[in-house]
């Protein structure tokens, strides 16, 4: 990760730049090399995915873009204590509704171990089965309770008796028993299965039947919180999730107006890839100057939320809008932030730094009650 790309890449990155930008090649070496080694520890692979080449960034502003390699650095004020609270979504949506806070109805869970109240539990493969194969229970959205960037998940639109299969909402047909089978000891909490959230019809209109959602970045210290950074993270084409992935998975995203809700043209792609657009990519409808739904009811769940989980000071938020209001998808402890850098804006700026300073010693005194970073202990 040190270069993060293989060498034949980084030589046609170089040549594709001088190509595009006029910028030199030793210029780019010179700056990859800076950038590495300074705060942000960012590879070469993420200059390109920034496009930090060009030349209407200042050297200043590149320097508040962080690289995978400064994730520890980014969050060294999140106590390790708090950790599972986010990491287990089924304990976190229990938090969450405890606080008068909307998450998504769950139907079941399948973990052998689990207790969660008002639930049903599916212990064994055979309880999983009759499950899939009541039409009852359909539809359904089902995700890991420990999963990252939407993988694994699944949309079950209805189940078809005939060929014994789950038939998902982009019309594949899932054999109930090869489904439960890939689930056997891999999903470590168990995996959630879910009511299906129901867009906002405005939203439905512009980008189709699935749910996208906000990232909303929240930062807190004791005298204040801050929504730091908003975009709209939006399916393209087949894809069940929203989730960016580094723009592998061909979805897009649009930076949301913190004051009004209102957003961006999309961005689909990634570096020498990123690509603009006013409109979305399968539905052609106007993406630009949209404004979401209960916006500021949005903002003030979030704030409620970070005021609870006073031990993990920044989070990011996940947000659905649905035509009843906002609900909370789930809150992530290490909110990825390549997507919300990928316009050109450096997650580490002034405002972060002004709540988060990089020395931890600095931290240490500004968040006395936190474990900071990873050898601390705590003071009781």
């Amino acid at each position: 990760m040190i270069i993060g790309m293989s060498v034949p890449q980084i030589i046609k990155n170089l040549k594709e730049t001088k190509r595009l930008c006029g910028k030199s090649i030793i210029g780019q070496i010179s700056e990859i090399a800076h950038l590495r080694l300074g705060k942000g520890k960012l590879s070469a692979k993420e200059y390109y995915d920034y496009r930090l080449f060009d030349s209407a960034f200042t050297f200043e502003h590149k320097k508040t873009f962080v690289g995978a390699w400064a994730k520890g650095d980014v969050y060294m004020a999140q106590d390790p204590q708090w950790y599972g609270v986010g990491n287990d979504k089924a304990l976190s949506y229990l938090l969450l509704q405890s606080f008068g806070l909307p998450v998504p109805p769950l139907k079941a869970i399948y973990q052998t171990r689990r207790f969660h109240p008002g639930v049903r539990l599916l212990k064994t493969p055979e309880d999983f089965e009759n499950w899939l194969r009541d039409a009852g229970n359909y539809p359904f959205f089902a995700k890991p309770v420990a999963g990252a960037f939407g993988l694994d998940s699944c949309y079950g639109e209805a189940f078809d008796p005939a060929t014994d299969s789950i038939v998902t909402i982009s019309g594949e047909h899932l054999p109930v028993s090869d489904f439960v089978k890939r689930r056997g000891g891999k999903d470590v909490g168990g995996l959630l299965l879910q009511d299906i959230i129901t867009p906002h019809p405005d939203i439905t209109t512009r980008i189709g039947r699935r749910v996208a959602t906000a990232r909303i970045v929240t930062i807190a210290s004791d005298e204040d919180i801050r929504i730091h950074r908003a975009a709209f993270r939006i399916p393209v084409g087949r894809n069940v999730t929203d989730n960016f992935n580094l723009g592998a998975g061909g979805n897009g995203f649009a930076n949301i107006d913190i004051e009004t809700g209102t957003l961006s043209e999309m961005y689909v792609g990634l570096g020498l890839s990123l690509q603009k657009t006013d409109k979305h990519v399968d539905t052609g409808e106007t993406i630009k100057g949209f404004q979401l739904p209960d916006w500021q009811r949005a903002l003030d769940i979030v704030r409620l939320g970070q005021s609870a989980l006073f031990g993990l000071p920044i989070l990011g938020w996940d947000i659905a809008f649905t035509p009843t209001g906002p609900v909370v998808v789930e809150f992530n402890t290490h909110p990825g932030y390549a997507m919300l850098q990928a316009s050109g804006s450096g997650f580490a700026d002034a405002e972060f730094r002004r709540f988060f300073p990089a020395s931890p010693e600095e931290c240490r005194k500004k968040y006395p009650h936190i474990l900071i970073g990873t050898g601390g202990r705590p003071r009781y």
